[in-house]
């Protein structure tokens, strides 16, 4: 789905999916064991710099928080948003013009 917003320049972050790493922000784990969740964000955020992205959209917003976090503390320009904030700044997943719900490239309210 999220393909859609810029076919051209799609990026699939590794592990991800099933295999995802769950950052630790929710479920009070941050306030357990910070450094655990700092461990992880260091290897999310690592592989979010190495990807050459310039935005990052993920499906949780303490998720986003957290890396959001870890890449502003690295001097990143990547910018975050949750699928929520995605939705509501760039429209919804499908074209309305297009019958088959693909949006096209001309149709994209962004570019990197």
């Amino acid at each position: 789905m999220l393909k859609r917003f810029a076919p051209t320049s799609y990026i699939e972050l590794t592990p991800s999916r099933e295999a995802a790493l769950c950052c630790g922000g929710g479920g009070d784990v941050e306030m357990w064991d910070p450094d655990l969740v700092s461990d992880v964000n260091t290897v999310l955020t690592d592989a979010v710099v190495e990807s050459g992205a310039g935005l990052l959209v993920q499906g949780c917003p303490q998720c986003k928080r957290v890396t959001q976090r870890g890449l502003e503390s690295r001097g990143s320009g990547v910018r975050t948003l949750d699928i929520a904030e995605l939705a509501l700044e760039f429209g919804t997943f499908i074209n309305p013009a297009d019958t088959a719900g693909a949006v096209t490239e001309g149709d994209l309210a962004w570019r990197r």
